[in-house]
């Protein structure tokens, strides 16, 4: 399920508001978990966009591994539950599949 959002605040079904550390583009629900992709501000170079946290306790985060630690910029660009997972999709054009409860990536599949 998608959730509201506006700047860089997100609004929870419950109506409690949290800041992220930049502009939220996207959020969206699994299980326990919530996966906020963030917009990367133009210059920066950050693969790693995706935050993590528990409903249950919103303050204590975790981000999504980032799939290209040689540096290529290529940051996340959209995120969508797919059963108990993230598929997150990136600039360059890769499919990745993370694990909402770690931030690992399990697999990745070029979509380009």
């Amino acid at each position: 399920m998608n959730l509201k959002h506006y700047g860089d605040t997100l609004i929870l079904n419950n109506g409690r508001q949290i800041r992220m550390p930049a502009e939220v583009k996207k959020a969206v629900s699994v299980e326990n978990f919530i996966a906020v992709l963030l917009r990367v501000p133009e210059g920066m170079v950050s693969n790693d966009n995706i935050i993590f946290f528990s409903e249950r306790n919103p303050e204590k985060r975790w981000k999504s591994a980032d799939p290209y630690p040689d540096e290529t910029d290529s940051p996340f660009v959209n995120i969508e539950e797919s059963g108990h997972k993230i598929t997150a999709y990136t600039w360059i054009g890769e499919r990745i599949t993370i694990e909402p409860a770690t931030g690992k990536i399990l697999n990745r599949r070029e979509t380009k």
